[in-house]
């Protein structure tokens, strides 16, 4: 959730507008919403969606025991990553009124 939620800050930061940001939101969410499940059918995808928070989420969820240290340290990468994404975007363009 928290993954996503800076995201999306990030996205509507960049953006010039509310429609920008949503032009760019909506390819970005089917993406990262449609690549778990197509990772599950071709092995290539898999391991290209593996840096991704829901591609581990998806795993924690299929496979809790087994995987669930690297998926949380990957979740941890991207969420630190999307911090810095979302500094970089405030302090180039703060909150736009």
């Amino acid at each position: 959730v928290v993954a996503s939620i800076l995201l999306g800050a990030s996205i509507g930061l960049l953006a010039k507008n509310q429609q920008a940001a949503t032009a760019t939101a909506m390819p970005v969410a089917v993406i990262l919403g449609f690549t778990p499940m197509i990772a599950s059918f071709n092995g290539t995808i898999e391991k290209a969606a593996s840096v991704l928070y829901t591609q581990q989420l998806n795993v924690i969820l299929n496979d809790f025991a087994t995987n669930f240290p690297k998926a949380l340290v990957v979740m941890g990468i991207n969420i630190a990553v999307l911090i810095v994404l979302f500094i970089i975007a405030y302090v180039k363009n703060g909150l736009k009124g």
